[in-house]
């Protein structure tokens, strides 16, 4: 049913009846008055959608009232209905904004179309306004998202809410950063302005930080300072706060001067969808300085890890070959079991290179990827060979090493050298941590 706000003037109490009657039973809320004086009076003081008026009456005629009443809300549809119709009454009637003329005497059902069709028309007026208004801020959204420096997407915010809502000064101040969203200790920095002295900054400074701390709402000032009390001197102010994941950062403030019309209802709603854009777009920002500087850490990190293992492996590789190169002459020189332990040092010595070698190729190391050179090995010679080369290690530690095997031979296809090391690092942790 419908809502809709509608204003009856006419100075024939039949006709007013009659009209109060037929719109209130469509659902109309209806307000009926005689004077055209009262009707311009209370379309000042009351929100009306649909201001339906006689031409001809003593006093204040309807153009007249339609005039004043669209000059105090300019949404106001205007209906017209007269007993007779001149091309300079239309004429007029066409410069006021009149929608719809219903000529008397009318039906019940003329007068419902004659409303229902002008309310329709402003309806779709202001819904094509409303997309207009909308497509700015889609051009806006998309060149928020596209920035990823704070400080410029700063400007980008500032310019387009210049540009749109036509104002003469701006100011967008965001905390400071490392202020948490719910701390009382408040430091906003301004990161864009437009038009200001450095001597007008303070109070705006000020007027921000209210609007940070929730003492104000987004709030709208008109020169006579109606809906808030404040020291700027201008002709309007509108502000909006800003909203991140931690609650309100920041606030965009602007002002007219007093040679332009104060902001609207239309601006407020503008700037208020504004801001929220930046705010989205301003913590993403946020998040990717962050990604920015933890991947560069990371890089850093990654460049120190590469050149620890090359150069660790490069020094390890001089020692151990002199450690080879010594280990042989003695196996070479000695006998029995002297021989044997030199055996053992030599070949964990070359399997200590074959490790080096191996971290020397950062570029299969960074990429993950593990050298295995599958061969066929005897299972029962691997084994054989390891606990040989820990039994040393197991006497010394007072530790008995048992070896059962299967009687007949298992043969296995892998990496020889990585097995082996396996099995050495289970058994050494054996010897090393058993009571």
């Amino acid at each position: 049913m419908a809502k809709e706000r509608i204003l009856v003037v006419d100075d024939e109490p039949d006709v007013l009846r009659i009209c109060e009657r037929v719109l209130r039973g469509a659902g109309y809320n209806v307000r009926a008055v005689s004077s055209g004086f009262e009707a311009v009076r209370l379309a000042g003081t009351e929100p009306f959608d649909c201001l339906l008026t006689d031409i001809k009456m003593p006093g204040m005629d309807g153009l007249d009232v339609a005039g004043a009443a669209r000059a105090v809300n300019s949404n106001l549809v205007c209906v017209t209905m007269t007993g007779y119709s001149t091309m300079d009454t239309a004429i007029e009637a066409l410069r006021l904004g009149v929608e719809e003329f219903l000529i008397k005497p009318f039906t019940p059902q003329d007068l419902l179309i004659a409303v229902g069709r002008a309310l329709e028309k402003e309806r779709l007026r202001r819904e094509s306004a409303r997309l207009r208004a909308l497509l700015p801020l889609f051009e806006a959204n998309r060149v928020f998202m596209s920035t990823t420096e704070p400080a410029r997407l700063a400007e980008q915010v500032i310019n387009t809410a210049v540009q749109e809502l036509g104002a003469d000064r701006a100011a967008l101040f965001l905390k400071a950063e490392g202020q948490p969203g719910a701390s009382s200790e408040l430091e906003l920095r301004p990161v864009a302005l437009r038009g200001l002295t450095e001597t007008e900054l303070g109070p705006w400074a000020t007027y921000a930080e209210r609007a940070v701390r929730a003492e104000i709402a987004d709030w709208l000032v008109s020169a006579d300072g109606d809906k808030d009390d404040h020291e700027l001197t201008t002709n309007s102010i509108a502000a909006s706060r800003i909203y991140s994941k931690q609650g309100a950062v920041g606030v965009l403030i602007l002002a007219r001067d007093t040679h332009t019309l104060p902001f609207g209802d239309a601006d407020t709603e503008f700037l208020s969808v504004l801001c929220s854009q930046a705010g989205i777009a301003l913590e993403n920002a946020s998040l990717f300085q962050e990604l920015r500087r933890a991947y560069e850490e990371l890089k850093q990190l990654d460049y120190m890890k590469s050149e620890f293992i090359s150069i660790a492996a490069h020094e390890l590789r001089t020692p151990l070959a002199i450690l080879m190169g010594y280990a042989g002459i003695l196996e070479g020189m000695v006998a029995n079991e002297q021989k044997q332990f030199a055996a053992i040092i030599v070949r964990n010595a070359q399997r200590l290179r074959i490790l080096m070698d191996e971290m020397l190729n950062l570029e299969s190391l960074e990429r993950g990827a593990s050298f295995v050179r599958l061969e066929a090995m005897d299972l029962h010679e691997v084994i054989t060979e390891v606990v040989k080369d820990l039994r040393p290690l197991a006497d010394n530690s007072a530790h008995t090493i048992g070896l059962d095997l299967p009687a007949t031979d298992v043969r296995l296809v892998t990496d020889r050298e990585k097995f082996a090391m396996v099995l050495t690092n289970l058994l050494s942790n054996a010897i090393k941590f058993t009571p």
